[in-house]
């Protein structure tokens, strides 16, 4: 996506030293990932932008099979047949908003693997050693995407349980040591608690189309629930899923914890941000859906004839196969601008950034516009555009107001 490559912007200059910086020297909460940053920054500082392009796609094709796998385990756990918790597993895999926004050089499916890890943890007996590591998670998924701070309603739903005031206790300890350095040093440099990106986003949201206004300032965003319908059969499937849990103390939990993350990712994104672009920020919701997926149609064929499950295998096969060419013919795209930038056309941008930005200059500044020693600002619709252009041009930054 576009995003991505504003990420490379940023994560370039945090590399160099500057930190928090969309235009050289000028300081803009622009990230709203600091882990996804601080990876990508890593990267550059290891072995320049071709690390970065040969480590990010198996990243992202690593964290989506291990998100296929993850939901497999818990569908299992919800108690989904060895064969229906497989199919819940590739269902999410295949499901092409998520296939599809999975390898554009992004955070969102990491941050998926961190929601499932984090539930996958939850459900298990506690311990001493679990409960820290739920708390590490946690704290990274908060790093990885804001919404990763929803993860602390997992331990809040034991709190009233024998020894869940100390389980909660330890997992947010552990949460806080992993999150909030990240949190002071984005404050202490920005001098923004919160991402001024996110800001944006909840303003430019109000421009929706599917959006009802409410008096004063209540708004109801239905592009979330838009896209659940759009998916209709693995929702319902899913809530049917959630009706059929065994009494049971694991299958209970499972459904528990997934469907309280589902309800309040929803909620976020129905009365709060929006979701602008839907189908990048929803994967872990429905992530969420299949755990409960593999459960519902075990319920749906318990009492049918042998065709409609082999039937079921044979669609979901054909659709793993069709998104899976999808993924590999992604897994080299850094944004969808003109049709995808490959990693050679991204290392030909860095290595043409000098002619592009004398070009853009002598346009510019033909008629004496521009002042001596102090680089011309331009606005443009597609911030990403600021990987295009060294140091002399200045885009309007990533203030959340621009």
């Amino acid at each position: 996506s576009g995003d991505a490559v504003i990420h490379l912007s940023i994560s370039e200059r945090a590399a160099a030293g500057g930190w928090f910086e969309f235009n050289p020297g000028e300081v803009a909460s622009g990230s709203t990932s600091f882990a996804w940053t601080l990876l990508e920054s890593t990267l550059i500082r290891l072995g320049g932008m071709s690390l970065l392009l040969w480590v990010i796609p198996v990243v992202l094709l690593a964290a989506l099979l291990g998100c296929g796998a993850l939901v497999r385990h818990l569908a299992r756990a919800a108690g989904a047949s060895p064969l229906t918790a497989t199919l819940a597993g590739v269902t999410f895999i295949a499901i092409p908003a998520v296939t599809y926004n999975a390898l554009l050089g992004m955070e969102n499916i990491v941050h998926t693997c961190a929601v499932l890890g984090a539930l996958a943890l939850w459900v298990a007996p506690g311990t001493v050693a679990r409960d820290v590591a739920l708390g590490a998670v946690i704290g990274l998924a908060a790093m990885l995407r804001p919404e990763g701070v929803l993860l602390g309603a997992l331990p809040l739903l034991d709190a009233r349980t024998p020894g869940g005031v100390p389980r909660l206790l330890r997992v947010a300890l552990a949460a806080l040591v992993v999150f909030a350095p990240s949190v002071i040093v984005h404050a202490t440099v920005t001098g923004h608690l919160v991402p001024g990106s996110g800001v944006s986003r909840l303003m430019a949201v109000r421009r929706e189309s599917l959006s009802l206004h409410l008096a004063g300032p209540v708004w109801i965003y239905l592009t979330a629930l838009s896209r659940f319908v759009v998916y209709l059969p693995i929702t319902l499937l899913a809530l049917l899923g959630a009706r059929a849990t065994p009494d049971e103390a694991l299958p209970r939990r499972v459904r528990r914890g997934a469907l309280t993350l589902f309800a309040l990712g929803l909620a976020l994104y129905t009365v709060g941000t929006g979701a602008a672009h839907v189908g990048r920020l929803t994967q872990w919701l429905f992530a969420l859906l299949c755990t409960l997926l593999g459960l519902g149609i075990d319920t749906t064929l318990r009492a049918s004839s042998p065709w409609p499950r082999r039937l079921l295998v044979a669609l979901t096969a054909l659709h793993a196969l069709l998104c899976a060419g999808e993924t590999f013919a992604r897994m080299r795209d850094i944004s969808q601008r003109h049709g995808g930038w490959d990693r050679a056309e991204v290392l030909s941008h860095v290595a043409r950034r000098a002619d592009a930005t004398t070009r853009a200059l002598s346009l510019f500044c033909a008629d004496g516009c521009c002042r001596a020693g102090v680089p011309p600002t331009v606005a443009m619709v597609e911030a990403q555009l600021r990987f295009d252009y060294d140091a002399r041009i200045r885009i309007a930054s990533l203030d959340g107001r621009t």
